[in-house]
């Protein structure tokens, strides 16, 4: 598992690098969990 950007951004889910981070194979479970 690559944890990058996510680490970086634990709570807020208004920051702008989950918005710029792809959800193709970054990160779909969480995306979902935020969604």
């Amino acid at each position: 598992m690559t944890t990058g950007p996510v680490v970086a951004t634990p709570g807020p889910p208004e920051s702008p690098l989950f918005r710029s981070t792809p959800k193709a194979g970054n990160r779909p479970c969480h995306e979902n969990r935020r969604l």
